[in-house]
């Protein structure tokens, strides 16, 4: 048996996690090239409560290019950033972002 270093993940975790980046980063170009009128990102969060806590994840945001209208806010197209813990679900909040414009535009 092989010794690994304090706090090192599993072979098995570190290929999970390898594999969810490249996953990540596939769906991340895939939002950006299907979302153009939308900033994204993804950013850490602190997830831990107390200061001591440093915990942190990765969570997908998303802001509009351009401040929608008062007719549109009220629609329900969001006027800040928001964030969803995973890119399937900032895509499907995303595309009911997009139904909503194209419910009411113009």
């Amino acid at each position: 048996m092989h010794d690994m270093p304090l706090g090192a993940p599993a072979p098995c975790e570190a290929l999970t996690l390898s594999a969810r980046l490249e996953r990540d980063e596939g769906l991340l170009a895939l939002i950006l090239n299907m979302f153009p009128g939308w900033k994204v990102e993804l950013r850490t969060v602190k997830v831990g409560r107390v200061r001591e806590d440093r915990r942190a994840e990765v969570w997908w945001w998303a802001k509009r290019r351009e401040a929608p209208t008062k007719a549109l806010r009220m629609a329900g197209v969001m006027p800040y950033w928001f964030a969803r813990p995973t890119g399937d679900d900032l895509l499907t909040a995303l595309t009911n972002q997009l139904k909503i414009l194209h419910d009411h535009r113009g």
